[in-house]
């Protein structure tokens, strides 16, 4: 899928409210979903990061199963470490992250005070998690960056401020 197919989708895609990405996000947690980046796919989602980000933003799949971490940017726009909030994500994408090159987790809150590690639901080898990640990412990975959804509703007080 191009950008401008991205956006395309998400030009056609209805809005999702934050505690809905999260709710989302978490069924995948119980059970764990195997990490895979093809077929069988669940509820017609890769089972790989970005299929489960697109998954939670409530996009609707193509037939590759979702979004990926090239075409992620054209339905979301970079914001600043200080405005990230709950449903918001931790890309390392765009042009040249295809397969293995790039991740995205979904940022849940920050685990300190001080901003230096947060929560966050996350697609990745062996299944799906939630755990506490330093920001931006392990081993002080700079290429990740935050973004959001352009079709995302605030609906609660974010967590993305408290520790």
């Amino acid at each position: 899928m191009s950008m401008a197919e991205a956006q395309e989708v998400s030009a056609s895609a209805a809005s999702v409210t934050r505690s809905e990405v999260i709710a989302r996000a978490s069924k995948w947690l119980n059970p764990p979903v195997p990490y895979s980046m093809y077929a069988p796919y669940k509820d017609g989602y890769r089972r790989d990061c970005s299929g489960y980000v697109t998954m939670a933003w409530n996009i609707e799949p193509d037939m590759y199963g979702g979004l990926n971490t090239v075409t992620l940017p054209g339905v979301s726009h970079p914001i600043t470490k200080d405005e990230l909030k709950t449903a918001d994500i931790m890309l390392n994408g765009g042009p040249g992250s295809e397969n293995e090159n790039g991740h995205v987790l979904i940022f849940d809150k920050w685990a300190d005070a001080s901003r230096t590690s947060y929560w966050a639901y996350e697609q990745a080898p062996p299944q799906t998690v939630y755990r506490k990640v330093p920001y931006p990412y392990f081993n002080n990975n700079s290429s990740f960056k935050p973004y959001r959804y352009n079709k995302i509703v605030d609906d609660t007080p974010s967590r993305g401020s408290q520790p």
